[in-house]
């Protein structure tokens, strides 16, 4: 230690000797190559020099930070009026510490009387160093969209503007009136087969009611053309059964003239001139007995017939008619075809509803259960049915119309090999009787036309 002080005293002592004359009681720095030092005289009371305090710094202890600086390319301090190159010469570590340029940093602390500042010139090669490859990376990035969006343009064409093309080009078919139009293309989108899939629903849904709305107008025109005509002079039809009635009175024939009579309460029922859609079930069962005294006189002791009626159910309201071409049916089908047989009528309350069972021995075949599916289907066109078809259809539909879905007719097997038909009709006191619409009086006033014709 002593040799290194030696050395550096032989070295250094003149320029720290007039550094220090100049000092009083101030504090210097003296820097000499790479020797830094820190010079302060010491004084006795009388501020007179007694003595010269020499320490050489270490500047890498004091100026590690600093110059370990990597984004710095030139890096100075200056303490005091000292100015310390910590990279670079002195003229350059002045002129950074002078400069007011953009890119140098400068930092000031210090004790009073040797105030110390720093000053960094940036190295903006270095600082951006780690961002050069974010340059290759955007372009790269930018490329491959450029190379994507030929293959992504044409997956949008496909999964969407497409599919969305078809959908409105069907609504533009069906917007000019090709209702039931469908869409057969089959898109990859779960979305987009769902709404395909809603679209040829709707579209066929349309159709049926159109072409429902226009059987039902075709019908009610025909029939207001049959009641038009079943009303050009409804007297002169009872005038003429009165006059037959009365000839067979005169000739004695009894049989004759009660047939007659029968007959002419179910052609009154039919003709309904005081157009009431709904009776009582005690009237209806007047036309229903009238039915069945004729039937009973063609049949004789073949047919049996069992009615259990409650008597609190007779002040029902039932449609007109609604029950008689059921009873025929059953008849025809039952003891038409064995050449003997029996029917049963029943009526129970079930909650709101009425339910009136015919019942008879006859037996269904394959055929004849989907003649009467085909028959019961309210979406059918049974124009083309026979009359006794028609009365079987028409007793259905007229139940739905005046009662809602959940009502209507059901044939269906029964026990012990018998035929079970079932009317369902919504319960509605007699009080509260009303008139139904136009469209329903046409399929009362078809049905009737109908069973006109049958009988």
């Amino acid at each position: 230690t002593h040799q290194a002080v030696e050395r550096r005293w032989r070295q250094d002592e003149q320029a720290v000797r007039q550094l220090a004359a100049g000092l009083d009681t101030a504090v210097g720095f003296l820097q000499q190559g790479q020797r830094l030092y820190l010079v302060r005289n010491l004084m006795d009371p009388g501020y007179n020099t007694i003595g010269t305090l020499v320490q050489a710094l270490r500047q890498p202890y004091y100026f590690e930070e600093l110059s370990g600086l990597a984004w710095a390319k030139t890096v100075a301090v200056q303490v005091g009026d000292t100015v310390l190159p910590l990279r670079e010469e002195a003229e350059a570590g002045a002129q950074v510490l002078q400069s007011g340029r953009r890119g140098v940093l400068h930092w000031q602390t210090g004790g009073s009387g040797y105030p110390v500042t720093a000053a960094a010139a940036i190295d903006y090669s270095v600082l951006f160093y780690p961002f050069h490859f974010y340059g290759y990376f955007f372009f790269g990035m930018l490329l491959m969209i450029l190379l994507l969006l030929p293959w992504a343009f044409r997956l949008l064409y496909k999964k969407v503007s497409r599919p969305v093309e078809h959908l409105m080009y069907a609504m533009g078919q069906i917007e000019q009136g090709r209702l039931g139009y469908q869409l057969h293309s089959q898109p990859n989108s779960r979305e987009f087969e769902y709404l395909t899939h809603s679209l040829n629903h709707m579209s066929e849904y349309l159709r049926r009611q159109s072409d429902r709305l226009y059987q039902e107008e075709l019908a009610t025109r025909d029939a207001r053309i049959k009641a038009m005509q079943a009303h050009i002079n409804p007297h002169f039809l009872n005038n003429t059964m009165e006059i037959i009635n009365w000839e067979a009175r005169m000739n004695g024939d009894v049989k004759v003239s009660r047939m007659i009579e029968a007959l002419s309460t179910i052609l009154d029922a039919a003709l309904d001139r005081n157009k009431k859609p709904e009776v009582t079930l005690r009237e209806e069962m007047r036309y229903v007995n009238a039915y069945l005294y004729i039937a009973g006189e063609r049949f004789g002791k073949r047919l049996t017939v069992r009615v259990d009626l409650p008597e609190e159910l007779l002040d029902c309201l039932v449609p007109r008619l609604i029950l008689q071409p059921v009873i025929e049916n059953a008849i025809e089908h039952g003891v038409g075809r064995t050449g003997r047989g029996f029917v049963a009528l029943n009526a129970a309350r079930e909650g709101d509803f009425l339910v009136l069972t015919i019942q008879n021995d006859g037996a269904l075949t394959p055929q004849d259960q989907a003649r009467i599916r085909r028959l019961l289907e309210p979406d059918q066109d049974h124009s083309r049915e026979t009359s006794g078809n028609i009365g079987i259809a028409n007793v259905n539909l007229r139940l739905r119309l005046l009662y809602g879905p959940e009502c209507g007719l059901s044939i269906r097997p029964g026990e012990g090999g018998t035929v079970q038909a079932r009317l369902k009709i919504a319960v509605r006191p007699a009080q509260n009787e009303r008139r139904e619409g136009l469209l329903l009086d046409a399929f009362v006033q078809n049905d009737n036309d109908s069973q006109q014709t049958a009988t």
